[in-house]
């Protein structure tokens, strides 16, 4: 899924701050 990441917890990270962005956005 994520091969650019090399650690899954870097994907969690970055998933956590996507979710932030949309709740800022409403």
């Amino acid at each position: 899924m994520w091969g650019s990441f090399s650690s899954q917890e870097d994907c969690q990270q970055l998933y956590r701050e996507f979710q932030t962005k949309l709740n800022s956005r409403y």
